[in-house]
């Protein structure tokens, strides 16, 4: 129906024999094989009474006219259409060649050619548009009142397939409906007999539907809900003229009849978008509703609950705008209401509260957190004073400097009592705002997951209130892995070579040795010594060995293995006034740079294994190529900062090269550091002393190999 539109010429075409039209391959006619009194014989042709024949007939016609414009077939039915008689007799002299080309036949009689009007599938096809046919109006129109539920089920079968012309069917129909339903006892009185009547004379007064057209300058989709059904128009508009292009309309199951107004209202728009997606994708389009608060519902700054939410993600392919027009002006809703006075009931006093505060009171109901009551967060709201506040300034529409956070949503605010919404959430009293936060927080959600409870409910600062009782949760403090790294805070230069040490104990390797490694801040020089002992007292030899060649050192820099924290190694330090520094447990960034020149020596020690050399002379050619190598921090070989030029030199030029290499060492620093602090996010850290903290401690069990994290509090 489609893609006829805007056509006035018609041609109806019948194919003659139908299956038989086409012939069977010679390997498939064994499995037609019958029986008769004469023998075994086969079809050479389709048949009928083959499951896949009806598929594969339209199959084939289809593919026979794929390319011919303005021709469409429902199995032996085809149609050429076109705007003009000039245009239509081109595309039927083409349906007519291809006929000959494929040796199909037509049947004379059938057949209808150069026709303003044709009746094809039950409808009937014009320049105007669609309609019913006559025969359809006819028969609905003689039809006799139903006397058994198959009966009924049998006149709404004939008054569905006519349904696009039948204004609010769902809502007129609904008394003959109960009738079909498993266990109804069959009583037909003045409700059926009204609702049988309006479904006879609304069909025969039906009117042409219009084609739609892609062009159009408006296009409108008009929607209502009544307590057993849905209603729908699609209207387009061009030069003022406005034309139906279809009715349709939904029965209400029994839980979508327990909705709310609201809810149906909305249910409405959702169901009539899709079932209009044909002509709606696409198209920017006006919603229309009686019902106010869907200009809120569906506008850009609603805050739904979840069922209402889902719909909105439903409606996201379309480009509308939601319309309010009053109900006296909105036809479905007009035609909703045109209904057997017998059906209708008189309304209570509850029903005849204006919509507005009837949606207020829905909005407060639905967005009242599960295990508190509107009631309580009323009686809070109604002692709460900020909240008094706000009523006030509501009321009197004057906003002073008593409500400064609350004054930029203003135009949001509205109240119901003595509840406060912002929106479709409610405002929570300052009473009852850290029992939200828990509840929300059930499971130990994380602060994104926390924060979803501003879809239901809000109040100022509600996210800095989530993030801080979040970070506070003990049990999700115990778990969190993902602790913010502090700034980088680079080590200054020494203003000397060999004042300030770094030291480390690498190993063991695979033949037992251990590389003990001693590096230079100011000048990146380092010494090692490879040994098997790793005791405190072999260390002790190996420093003042060093220490005889370049002089005793003014700090020295370690991690916390068990040889530097001995009290041997501690009073060795205290006899040579030495300031032994120790780095934070399990940060061996903290040592960083001889950590980085371990894995320099380790990586020559896996290239000699790997080459099946020595790795004891690699070692040894390795320091030599590295100690007379611009070093990439400095820009100055390790060995001429720790002995200086062989050249003689001024003081002046000495102190011209340690400015450069302190000015070259600050600055990559400062971009390590940079660069550093971005990649892991690091953030200065807002501890103060005597804050309580959880530290994560790793120990070690005797009966087996494994580490145990725990984690207690300390004071700093």
């Amino acid at each position: 129906m489609y893609n006829m539109n805007g056509s006035k010429v018609f041609s109806k075409l019948d194919l003659k024999y139908g299956y038989h039209q086409i012939e069977l391959d010679e390997n498939s006619r064994d499995i037609t094989t019958f029986v008769t009194h004469k023998g075994l014989y086969r079809y050479k042709r389709l048949m009928f009474g083959i499951n896949s024949a009806p598929e594969k007939y339209q199959q084939v016609i289809s593919q026979v006219f794929h390319d011919c414009e303005g021709v469409q077939n429902i199995s032996d039915d085809i149609v050429v259409h076109a705007e003009t008689k000039e245009e239509h007799d081109r595309r039927l002299a083409k349906v007519f060649d291809r006929i000959l080309e494929n040796n199909l036949t037509l049947n004379r009689q059938k057949c209808q050619l150069g026709m303003n009007q044709i009746q094809f599938m039950g409808h009937m096809v014009s320049m105007d548009g669609i309609g019913p046919t006559a025969d359809q109006v006819k028969g609905i129109i003689e039809a006799k009142p139903p006397t058994s539920g198959a009966e009924i089920r049998s006149f709404l079968g004939l008054v569905n397939f006519s349904a696009r012309y039948i204004p609010d069917l769902a809502t007129v129909s609904e008394p003959l409906r109960k009738l079909t339903r498993k266990g109804a006892v069959f009583c037909w009185g003045k409700e059926e007999q009204a609702s049988f009547d309006k479904l006879k004379g609304s069909l025969s007064r039906a009117e042409t539907l219009g084609h739609f057209k892609l062009d159009a300058s408006k296009t409108t989709v008009v929607t209502d809900a009544s307590n057993v059904g849905l209603g729908a128009m699609l209207i387009q508009s061009n030069d003022g003229n406005s034309q139906v292009i279809s009715y349709a309309s939904k029965a209400l199951t029994d839980v979508e009849k327990r909705y709310s107004t609201t809810e149906k209202e909305a249910l409405a728009v959702v169901w009539a978008c899709e079932k209009f997606r044909l002509y709606l994708q696409g198209v920017a389009f006006e919603l229309v509703t009686d019902h106010k608060p869907l200009e809120v519902l569906y506008g850009p700054r609603s805050k739904p609950n979840a069922m209402i939410e889902r719909w909105i993600v439903k409606l996201m392919p379309y480009n509308f705008k939601v319309v309010y027009a009053p109900g006296k002006t909105n036809i479905p809703d007009a035609l909703s209401r045109l209904v057997n006075p017998a059906l209708k009931v008189s309304p209570t006093p509850s029903q005849l509260e204006s919509e507005t505060e009837e949606f207020v009171r829905f909005t407060a109901r639905e967005a009242t957190p599960i295990a508190l009551s509107t009631r309580e967060v009323e009686g809070m709201s109604k002692v709460d004073q900020e909240l008094s506040d706000v009523r006030i300034c509501l009321m009197s529409r004057r906003w002073d400097k008593s409500c400064p956070m609350y004054y930029p949503v203003r135009e949001e605010l509205s109240q119901i009592g003595y509840l406060v919404l912002r929106g479709t959430r409610l405002v929570i009293p300052t009473a009852l705002r850290r029992k939200c936060v828990e509840l929300a927080h059930q499971g130990h959600l994380g602060i994104v997951g926390t924060k979803q409870l501003r879809t239901k409910v809000w109040w100022p600062r509600m996210d800095k209130d989530v993030e801080n009782y979040v970070k506070a949760c003990h049990g999700c403090q115990i778990v969190d892995s993902s602790t913010h790294a502090e700034p980088v805070t680079p080590t200054p230069l020494p203003i000397g070579p060999w004042q300030d040490l770094a030291i480390d104990l690498m190993g063991p390797l695979p033949t037992g040795h251990y590389v003990f490694v001693v590096v230079d801040y100011y000048s990146r020089y380092y010494e090692l010594e490879i040994t098997k002992d790793m005791s405190t007292g072999k260390l002790i030899d190996v420093l003042e060995t060093m220490f005889s060649r370049y002089g005793l050192p003014c700090s020295v820099t370690s991690d916390n293995g068990p040889q530097f924290k001995s009290d041997m190694f501690r009073e060795y330090m205290e006899e040579n006034a030495i300031h032994h520094r120790r780095v934070t447990p399990l940060h061996p960034a903290a040592n960083g740079e001889v950590e980085r020149q371990n894995r320099s020596l380790l990586k020559r020690i896996k290239i000699a294994h790997a080459e099946s050399k020595d790795w004891k002379n690699e070692l040894r050619t390795y320091l030599l190529a590295y100690r007379t190598t611009p070093h990439a921090t400095t820009g100055v070989s390790p060995a001429e900062l720790m002995w200086g030029t062989k050249l003689p030199q001024v003081e002046q030029l000495e102190r011209h090269v340690d400015e450069s290499v302190r000015d070259r060492d600050s600055e990559m620093k400062h971009r390590n550091k940079l660069y550093i602090d971005q990649k892991r996010g690091a953030v200065e850290s807002a501890l103060e002393a005597g804050d309580t903290v959880l530290v994560k401690q790793k120990r070690v069990r005797s009966i087996g190999i494994y580490l145990l994290d725990l984690n207690r509090q300390v004071r700093l």
